[in-house]
């Protein structure tokens, strides 16, 4: 189920059954995903690809972001709109050192 409740970032899926390994919960089709290629900007990064592509492969994709976090009229602001402000996130990419070694300190993560 969609919950806000023992999900990061207060946004997620949170399984309420066992999941058997190999199943498929979803599908959501290429194109309505947010990507270079559906980017309203797409011409232009493919344009420009020479240009924006460094060796990691995440320029265009980040530019895509900022494109349409930006726009008003994006496709994809609905989405935006349930992203909570920057200020408010709580991931542990975000605490400090040692909060990060102390609190998953065994868990494989830190």
């Amino acid at each position: 189920m969609v919950a806000r409740d023992g999900a990061c970032a207060h946004h997620g899926m949170i399984a309420i059954s066992d999941i058997s390994d190999g199943e498929t919960l979803f599908q959501i089709p290429r194109k309505m995903l947010l990507h270079p290629g559906t980017t309203d900007i797409s011409d232009i990064l493919e344009k420009e690809k020479d240009q924006i592509q460094g060796s990691s492969g995440w320029a265009p994709l980040l530019i895509s972001l900022m494109y349409e976090y930006t726009s008003e009229q994006s496709p994809w602001r609905p989405y935006f709109n349930l992203v909570p402000d920057f200020t408010e996130l709580d991931l542990p990419m975000f605490w400090n050192k040692e909060d990060r070694n102390s609190l998953l300190k065994g868990s494989g993560v830190n």
